[in-house]
């Protein structure tokens, strides 16, 4: 499950460096209890792409996306 928001600052419509809690474990398939920080513009879509191959629904892109986050896909 993902919780979050599309945009940071509502007056100015910003939708960068957005707070985003993604809660339980996937089924094992990823590993909880880190906090992540992603590089400045690293598209939200990135996670959501991430997050589809994690659930076996295999995309090439999403949107925006430019790639999956390999921070997710990793188990540590």
């Amino acid at each position: 499950m993902s919780y979050g928001c599309g945009i940071s600052d509502s007056n100015q419509h910003l939708h960068d460096n957005l707070p985003v809690l993604v809660a339980g474990g996937g089924g094992g398939r990823l590993s909880g209890g880190r906090h992540l920080r992603f590089a400045p513009d690293t598209p939200m879509t990135n996670l959501l792409l991430t997050l589809l191959d994690k659930t076996d629904v295999p995309m090439d892109n999403l949107g925006d996306s430019t790639g999956r986050l390999r921070e997710l896909s990793e188990l540590s």
